[in-house]
């Protein structure tokens, strides 16, 4: 026979623990923040939306899906992919770009194809690109290409405007990514 006291100990306790658990799982999306702006390494990307904080995920659900954050360099033209894999939906920001190490920039985005440098928010609206009315840039403040036991990384800030179809837009600001560099 369960006594009473006890039970009571018990569900309480339980109830406390269930609604900590679930707090510390649920973040208000009013209170994302963007990453501070480093120039270490640290695998960091954010930028807004529209005017709301947009951060990569990886959700735990989707063993398949790729990294959350990337770069890649091949041929100075560097590709940089962030999403969010979501059980739901999927979003993501690509930004393509020729660099020559050594120049800061700004490398400017325009359309698709273009010169190598573009770049295009993707959500389940579709995908919004840069072209020639709807551009933006990117700027590298810090890099390290060295592959002598120290870590690569490319860190910058970068902002567009982009367009889906032929009236909806996007506009991509206070970006910033302090990213590894894939080998």
């Amino acid at each position: 026979m369960l006594r009473r006291g006890r039970f009571f100990y018990d569900a309480g306790f339980l109830c406390l623990a269930l609604t900590l658990i679930a707090g510390c799982n649920l973040q208000d999306i009013n209170e994302l923040q963007l990453p501070d702006l480093t120039t270490e390494g640290r695998n960091t990307f954010g930028c807004e939306v529209d005017g709301i904080v947009w951060l990569p995920f990886r959700h735990a659900g989707n063993p398949n899906a790729a990294p959350s954050r990337s770069v890649s360099i091949s041929d100075n033209t560097v590709s940089i992919l962030a999403a969010k894999w979501l059980p739901e939906d999927n979003e993501w920001i690509t930004l393509t770009f020729r660099w020559e190490p050594g120049h800061a920039g700004p490398y400017g985005f325009r359309e698709r194809g273009v010169e190598k440098a573009w770049a295009s928010y993707f959500s389940a609206a579709g995908e919004y690109v840069t072209d020639t009315l709807h551009t933006g840039q990117v700027m590298i403040i810090d890099y390290q290409l060295e592959r002598n036991g120290t870590r690569r990384y490319l860190s910058g800030t970068f902002e567009f405007d982009a367009k889906r179809g032929t009236s909806d837009k996007v506009s991509v600001t206070n970006g910033r990514f302090d990213l590894r560099i894939d080998d």
